[in-house]
């Protein structure tokens, strides 16, 4: 059993339960202890490094303290939002001398710039893919479409543990389940999860656009790996009744859980008649 770090936000704590709820009821039957860090505090996504930069670098490099306080060399972040501040900080603080100090002076102690800040999805990649993984419930049938959005490709220097033109993990993972991964263009696409509130119709029109790709495709669902945008795909669709679930809940369906296990009772759009058309559940 191998131990993370475990950062969940302000989002999986809150309006993204079944994210949180999915990703601790796979952890142990993939091999993975995930401690979650003690006094963890919001990473400042997505407000603070609008409004200002040092708070927002200092709100994550606080966390990072934490995690290396507590002997934890390897934090898991799996919303896209805070793993790509975290990410940014580090990045920044590494090159930045000034900025580094200025951090460090307004936390009071030295920066921990070696721990390393991964996704889930790389988490995944690394025990599935790479791994000997054998699915207790084979998804053979269904037809997913993998959605990355911005944040876990860009900045691609800082961030993209993938090609950010045309990432290929989370494919790889969907089919090491039994499910068919479609082929789209529109897996990198922006959502406009960022103008949900300032600009709904832009993020309707964008979020719409990207629904309606898939289910052209003949996708049966889409998955995620962001609360930010499966919230908004699934909320600015346009009635198109596309479910959106997270790639943990089908790891966890294909692991054996149960639909409650993992959350999907609690999503907006049911995915139970479309996996039950299909037959994996």
């Amino acid at each position: 059993m191998t131990t993370y770090g475990y950062y969940p936000g302000c989002a999986l704590h809150s309006s993204s339960r079944e994210y949180d709820l999915s990703v601790r009821a796979i952890s142990q039957a993939l091999g993975v202890e995930l401690r979650e860090i003690d006094d963890w505090n919001c990473c400042g996504a997505s407000p603070a490094h609008w409004s200002r930069e040092e708070l927002s670098l200092a709100l994550c490099q606080r966390n990072i303290n934490l995690a290396r306080g507590e002997g934890l060399e390897v934090v898991v972040a799996p919303c896209a939002a805070c793993y790509n501040r975290f990410r940014v900080a580090l990045s920044t603080l590494r090159q930045d001398e000034e900025k580094r100090r200025q951090v460090e002076e307004a936390l009071g102690q030295e920066a921990a710039l070696e721990v390393r800040v991964i996704h889930l999805l790389e988490l995944l990649h690394e025990r599935i893919v790479k791994g000997e993984f054998v699915p207790e419930r084979p998804l053979e049938g269904l037809k997913v479409a993998c959605y990355y959005g911005c944040l876990l490709l860009r900045p691609p220097k800082a961030v993209a543990e993938d090609d950010p033109e045309n990432p290929t993990k989370m494919e790889e993972v969907i089919r090491a389940l039994g499910a068919e991964a479609i082929e789209w263009p529109q897996k990198t696409c922006c959502c406009g999860a960022s103008a949900g509130v300032t600009e709904v119709s832009r993020a309707e029109r964008l979020s719409g656009g990207i629904v309606s790709a898939a289910k052209r495709k003949g996708a049966d669902l889409i998955v995620a790996a962001c609360p930010l945008c499966q919230v908004n795909l699934e909320v600015r669709q346009g009635g198109l009744g596309m479910p959106v679930v997270y790639i943990s809940q089908l790891v966890g369906l294909a692991l054996g859980k149960g639909p409650k296990e993992v959350g999907l009772d609690l999503l907006l759009i049911d995915p139970m008649p479309t996996l039950r058309k299909r037959g994996v559940v």
